[in-house]
């Protein structure tokens, strides 16, 4: 036995108790599959140390040989060697690292988040009855020794439950302002079934508080009247068409925006239109998203749009021109843009040329924002 087969031997006598004492150490309170990856990563050092020595030991081979005291043969078999070492040790890492995620993906599965409730029996949370069987999901950023039922965020019911008059299969909370992202208070539900508003269909129901309850209504009390129903999330697929512009958009929702909005008098909902290619007949309207009034018969009553981009498809109107257009009035749109820009007709309809107060009268119940920052880029035109 030379000397470096010698330095082996010593270190490994010295290393194996050690690892293996730490190991027993390291694994007494792990279950017995990470008790096994713990034995696998000991193996995986001491194969590491062997080969750190076998390679030691093929450098002074190398001398050897340069001296004429070994063959070739015998610098290949440690070479041959030395590959087998290395293979060995990149498979035993990759297995030991598959393993271990394996079992902590196996055990989070099998066991209960500390923000996670299951019910036992039927018990009335923030005004809701909630049956047996309704997990719960908890504030995590709220500190507190113990999860508050009161507090959830989440909540998934086995069986449907009335809320709002409507039979719902889960219900998300958030009643105060998020500072960090901003977010408004709100409420979403998930109906149990798909919820019709006239024609059109609902997956998902988004509230929104009234005005003067906005952070003001406690956990523990129900939220049912103070608020009022903001956004339908339609059910993919949904369409509605402008026949007067031989069009046809997708809609991805509906909603109102606010508490105090007018056009709920008439029965009137918000809806983002984007162009939808496989209907459309009319590739001069492919407008950006743009915002109408619909009801709940999905026919639009009102347009608003401003134009983005692409003068050559809107008869020369500049970027930032507003367009309006009302059922009622179906062969005419009324512009706010420059007046040396505005040709007399476009999309085969007659262009009539109003100011912005004009068409915030012609346009109520759309939010004064667009108009106020419409007034500062162009001049008021009065057709009167």
């Amino acid at each position: 036995m030379n000397k470096i087969q010698k330095i082996a031997c010593l270190i490994g006598m010295m290393v194996l108790p050690m690892g293996l004492a730490v190991a027993a150490l390291d694994t007494a309170t792990d279950p017995i599959p990470i008790r096994f990856v713990n034995m696998f990563k000991l193996t995986l050092s001491i194969a590491a140390i062997y080969f750190i020595l076998r390679f030691a030991y093929f450098r002074h081979s190398l001398r050897l040989h340069h001296n004429n005291q070994i063959t070739w043969f015998t610098i290949l078999c440690n070479f041959f060697l030395l590959f087998v070492d290395f293979f060995f040790l990149a498979s035993t890492y990759l297995a030991v690292s598959s393993f271990r995620e394996e079992v902590k993906k196996r055990q989070s599965q099998n066991t209960t988040p500390e923000n996670r409730i299951i019910l036992n029996q039927a018990q009335q949370i923030a005004g809701i009855t909630m049956p047996a069987g309704t997990v719960l999901e908890t504030d995590t950023n709220i500190k507190r020794t113990q999860s508050d039922p009161n507090r959830f965020i989440y909540a998934t019911f086995p069986q449907p439950v009335i809320w709002h008059g409507i039979p719902i299969k889960s219900i998300k909370r958030q009643l105060y302002l998020n500072q960090k992202w901003a977010n408004a208070p709100m409420i979403e539900t998930q109906p149990a079934q798909t919820m019709a508003i006239g024609k059109w269909l609902c997956d998902e129901l988004k509230w929104q508080f009234q005005q003067e309850s906005v952070n003001k209504i406690p956990y523990t009390q129900s939220a049912e009247p103070y608020v009022y129903l903001h956004t339908c999330f339609l059910k993919q697929g949904q369409t509605v068409s402008l026949p007067a512009f031989q069009t046809t958009f997708s809609v991805k929702s509906i909603e109102r925006p606010n508490d105090t909005f007018t056009g709920v008098k008439q029965g009137l909902w918000l809806a983002t239109l984007s162009r939808n290619p496989d209907h459309s007949q009319n590739d001069d309207m492919d407008f950006y998203p743009f915002n109408v009034m619909v009801d709940s018969n999905q026919v639009i009553h009102y347009f608003f749009i401003e134009l983005k981009n692409a003068p050559d498809k809107y008869c020369g109107l500049p970027e930032g021109t507003l367009l309006a257009w009302r059922k009622s009035e179906p062969d005419v749109i009324q512009v706010v843009s420059n007046p040396q820009y505005i040709p007399q007709a476009c999309w085969g309809k007659k262009l009539q040329v109003v100011s912005v107060d004009e068409m915030q009268k012609i346009l109520p119940q759309y939010d004064s924002y667009h108009f106020k920052y419409a007034k500062r880029r162009f001049k008021q035109t009065s057709t009167q």
